[in-house]
């Protein structure tokens, strides 16, 4: 390969996703966490939010800018199948079936939301949320550069990955003789490609057939990410509980201003908070997660 030269059992996906949503998370930064194969979730009561009371104006809703990812995949007929493999006892079946549901096409939201509203399993009631969080944010997300006259303005946008992440030097295979800079997934913003094709725990050590260099560090990432348009399909080597895949993945966008950028974050946790307040379940004791959920 080359490398570049400076230019109750809830999925990780769940998880990054939901707890993205909490207003005192930053979806770019955090802490190291580990993709511990079940993980159970704490509803909290809910706090009294100041600033929100004393802001009477409504957020104004994020506008329509796609009609999917590049790597939607829809599925044919009944979703419930799908749905079933969710509350599986097999962390890896899991996985996969809250992937496919990740994937569907943003048309397909409706349907999620009526299983969601029929749903009695807590372990289904968190994935299926994250899903429909998802599935809301994703036509939502900036996938292009604005342009004029076909001229794009790379100063109005930053490519993103939609991740948080932590540099660090991993074997490949365990007989290697040498470790390589790899960057571990720690976070995933709900909405972004990403979400639908990596999961938290994840380390990427190529990108498109390229690896890192030796020296790579936490600031230098970004920098290379960047060099893609927002809207390129990327194909990133990743390692994955001790095996290698090649997953594709499409770069996603936001504002390049700081003040803008953080602003458009807040609006999608916002809008993505609302969303999850409106949604139902078959377990009124059970109550959909929302901004007041934590993880043990």
């Amino acid at each position: 390969m080359r490398q570049f030269h400076h230019h109750p059992r809830l999925s990780s996906v769940a998880l990054a996703a939901l707890a993205l949503l909490s207003p005192e998370s930053s979806s770019w930064a955090g802490p190291p966490r580990a993709r511990p194969a079940d993980i159970r979730i704490q509803i909290i009561p809910a706090q009294p939010n100041l600033a929100a009371q004393e802001s009477t104006a409504p957020a104004a809703p994020l506008p329509i800018l796609n009609h999917g990812f590049a790597t939607d995949q829809d599925l044919p007929g009944p979703l419930a199948p799908v749905i079933t493999d969710l509350g599986s006892s097999d962390s890896r079946a899991r996985d996969l079936a809250s992937q496919k549901l990740m994937r569907l096409p943003p048309e397909r939201l409706d349907d999620i939301r009526t299983a969601l509203a029929q749903e009695t399993d807590p372990e289904a009631i968190a994935r299926l949320s994250s899903v429909a969080v998802h599935l809301f944010l994703k036509p939502r997300t900036m996938l292009a550069r604005p342009s004029l006259l076909g001229v794009w303005y790379q100063q109005d946008s930053v490519s993103l990955l939609g991740i948080s992440f932590e540099v660090q030097t991993v074997k490949v295979n365990p007989n290697d003789t040498d470790a390589i800079p790899m960057t571990a997934v720690l976070t995933i913003e709900p909405g972004f490609p990403v979400a639908q094709s990596l999961f938290v725990g994840d380390r990427i050590f190529a990108i498109n057939g390229e690896r890192f260099p030796p020296d790579l560090v936490q600031s230098t990432f970004p920098a290379i990410i960047r060099q893609f348009p927002p809207g390129a399909l990327l194909t990133l080597s990743i390692l994955r509980d001790g095996k290698t895949f090649e997953v594709p993945v499409q770069m996603g966008a936001l504002p390049v201003a700081a003040v803008d950028m953080e602003t458009a974050i807040e609006a999608r946790k916002t809008a993505a908070r609302e969303f999850l307040q409106s949604l139902k379940t078959g377990r009124p004791d059970f109550p959909t997660p929302d901004s007041n959920t934590r993880l043990d």
